[in-house]
């Protein structure tokens, strides 16, 4: 009965330390900084992607590019009294790379040029999104949120 029990614990451990594919999901909320569910929390942002898109050359938004593109849609939230903008609360937290860091474009959405960088005050939310130049068509990408200069959890969207 022993063996059981304890063969069912192990069981449930490794199933839980395996999370969901292609997400590092860190426990660091005794501080309350994360990156869960789409999710990146410091002390200062929130910032939640809510969309994804892999632009191909020519196609709308990507025209004139001579790479694919990504666009990460996303919600910033201030959590204090600084004054922060969408773009500073994105590059606050999030980089993104595939064999090497991720160029940044602009805002995708034509709204998002006229609020990227407007004030964000404490406990408001605009929404915005961000561009980057993909480096191959096969590679994925991984997003990576930190917290100053430590890591607090990797995602990665695939290209194809």
């Amino acid at each position: 009965m022993k063996r059981l029990l304890f063969l069912l614990m192990a069981t449930l451990l490794v199933l839980t330390a395996c999370g969901k594919a292609g997400e590092k999901e860190e426990d660091t909320s005794n501080d309350g900084t994360y990156f869960k569910d789409d999710v990146a929390q410091t002390e200062t942002v929130k910032v939640k992607v809510t969309d994804t898109k892999i632009i191909p050359i020519g196609e709308e938004g990507n025209e004139g590019g001579k790479q694919p593109i990504i666009v990460f849609w996303y919600e910033a939230t201030n959590l204090s009294d600084e004054g922060i903008n969408p773009v500073t609360a994105w590059s606050s937290v999030f980089s993104a790379e595939q064999e090497d860091e991720l160029q940044v474009g602009g805002a995708f959405d034509e709204d998002h040029f006229k609020t990227q960088f407007e004030e964000i005050q404490k406990d408001e939310t605009l929404e915005s999104s961000i561009t980057y130049t993909l480096e191959n068509s096969e590679t994925p990408v991984s997003l990576i949120a930190k917290d100053n200069d430590s890591e607090i959890g990797e995602k990665e969207y695939k290209v194809k």
